[in-house]
């Protein structure tokens, strides 16, 4: 049985939040991922909060859907300026994940995007770019 309803949306404004509502997705992942996949999607789903966090500020949404194909919808929403959707989205269309995460190397910065395209079925930025949706497929 899933821990999150079909629809469910949260409102984090705290760190305290913030751990407390990982530790719940870690779960749901868990039922619907299998387990050569967990790691790396629940990676990619906390660098999706991390960087609402980051980049845009508490408070940072989130909405969980339950997609009638066993998949997960997940929607982070900031309230904070967003980035250049398109150039960066472009690269990795353009070079794929895999060879952008080679050429960083062990650079510390600028990899959650990568590790998103990587590690779920779709990603996908609103245009101003404080919000993601993240598939993870079951």
């Amino acid at each position: 049985m899933p821990l999150f309803h079909k629809i469910s949306s949260f409102m984090i404004s705290s760190m305290e939040e913030y751990q407390d509502l990982c530790i719940r997705l870690e779960k749901q992942i868990e039922m619907i991922c299998n387990k050569s996949t967990v790691f790396l999607t629940q990676i990619a789903v906390k660098e999706a909060l991390n960087n609402g966090i980051e980049h845009g500020a508490f408070p940072v949404h989130i909405e969980f859907t339950n997609l009638p194909t066993g998949e997960l919808l997940i929607k982070v929403r900031d309230n904070g300026q967003g980035f250049l959707v398109k150039d960066k989205i472009g690269l990795i269309r353009e070079k794929g994940p895999d060879q952008l995460l080679e050429e960083q190397g062990f650079e510390e910065r600028g990899r959650g995007l990568l590790i998103m395209h990587k590690a779920v079925r779709n990603v996908k930025f609103n245009e101003k770019g404080n919000e993601v949706s993240l598939v993870i497929a079951s």
